[in-house]
């Protein structure tokens, strides 16, 4: 586990990202929040993992928590049409 203003490693990364993703496909979408949530914790503008958030945010029924996920998504990574869409 990752202390407080560490700096995680890759493999510990790759770790957090595939039990996020995991919870997701299974539909644990509360574990999959706070999962993505503490992926960006540790890598605030990982635009990809705003984007799942803002999903799994969306699929919980939270559309303001769903919206501003989007949005970031959006500002991290302005070029997807995924997150502007979705952001829509």
């Amino acid at each position: 586990m990752v202390a407080d203003g560490e700096a995680p490693d890759a493999a510990t990364m790759s770790g957090l990202w595939v039990d996020a993703v995991r919870a997701h496909q299974q539909g644990d979408l509360a574990a999959a929040r706070a999962r993505y949530a503490r992926v960006l914790a540790l890598q605030p503008g990982h635009a990809l993992a705003h984007y799942l958030l803002g999903i799994a945010a969306r699929d919980a029924g939270d559309l303001e928590d769903a919206r501003s996920s989007l949005l970031a998504a959006v500002a991290a990574a302005p070029a997807s049409v995924e997150a502007r869409v979705a952001a829509a």
